[in-house]
């Protein structure tokens, strides 16, 4: 055989080699992209989950094992004694919500002065506050008031821009004070008029700049169209969730927690598509903690991941592909 043949043998079983290495790279690189395409779906990445809890009754706080199945990442609730269970994990974090009702008094109220939130502010919210934190130190997040842009009959937990934007400041001021550790969340907005946030930022700007993030309640909000003009009697109407998720950010200079989100509906089929929608898009946005209202139907008639007898429904099954 000459020099010049095996060379040329050599060369094509080098060249063959090559050939073989190169595709099964190509078909290694397509394989773990067909994959990523698919996981993204229920890869919980930057975004956390969590649900809403009752705290005002004993029964409606899930125990234990109602927690291993659904493994919530965040627990949100008002504040008392009984809020947060010893025997809960401590992977388990804290959102507690602090307004008039924590307080156990009432609001000052839409059309009273300055003056009277003032005082309100500074001799009933704020202690409250410290004792909460004196009695529960290792609270990771308080969100200060709960949908303070809203007046309905029969339910007015709004807050003039001004004078919130002193509560929020002189809330955020002793919390950070106590342990600058604790997330500082103002409270979920849920009107969908921007201009309340604008105005709040407005009235304190070093106040604002004091807090961690903004709560939103985006109800009824389309993920990505899904909806949004007849579905079955279940429409979301009150625009597109990415929109607005992005809008309330932009504004604010700051990330957009959602505190709240969910949906009542009989048709239980309906609502667990509504979730996977509606957190996958807020997984894209990269929203960093998402709470769905709320874990039991007790709590708001179809709204829980969990029926009025605590079986699991499918939109508890949906919940728990995010955070499992």
């Amino acid at each position: 055989m000459s020099r010049k043949y095996t060379y040329f043998i050599v060369r094509r079983i080098f060249l063959c080699r090559l050939l073989l290495i190169s595709i099964i790279g190509i078909l290694v690189f397509c394989g773990l992209n067909q994959y990523g395409n698919k996981a993204p779906v229920y890869a919980t990445g930057d975004t956390k989950f969590g649900m809403q809890i009752d705290t005002h009754y004993a029964n409606k706080i899930p125990h234990l094992t109602q927690l291993q199945q659904l493994k919530p990442a965040w627990i949100r609730g008002d504040y008392n004694s009984i809020t947060f269970a010893p025997s809960w994990p401590t992977s388990v974090k804290s959102i507690v919500l602090v307004n008039n009702e924590t307080t156990n008094s009432q609001n000052p109220g839409q059309n009273e002065p300055f003056s009277t939130w003032k005082t309100y502010v500074d001799t009933v919210y704020v202690p409250k506050i410290k004792h909460i934190l004196q009695e529960s130190p290792s609270i990771v997040a308080i969100e200060v008031w709960n949908e303070e842009d809203i007046c309905h009959p029969g339910f007015c937990p709004y807050v003039p821009p001004q004078e919130y934007a002193y509560l929020l400041d002189q809330a955020a001021t002793t919390i950070k004070a106590i342990n600058h550790r604790i997330k500082v969340i103002m409270g979920g907005m849920a009107a969908g008029q921007i201009q309340y946030l604008q105005n709040v930022k407005q009235a304190n700007l070093t106040g604002f700049s004091k807090i961690d993030a903004v709560g939103l309640h985006p109800y009824g909000a389309s993920p990505d169209g899904w909806c949004a003009s007849g579905c079955g009697g279940n429409n979301l109407t009150t625009g597109d969730l990415a929109t607005k998720v992005t809008n309330y950010r932009t504004t604010a200079g700051k990330p957009v927690w959602v505190t709240e989100i969910g949906t009542g509906s009989s048709d239980r089929a309906w609502q667990a598509k509504y979730l996977t929608r509606s957190f996958t898009v807020l997984q894209r946005l990269q929203v960093p903690v998402v709470i769905w209202y709320a874990w039991v139907d007790t709590m708001g008639p179809n709204f829980g991941l969990m029926d009025s007898q605590e079986n699991m429904k499918l939109s508890g099954e949906a919940f728990r592909r995010f955070t499992h």
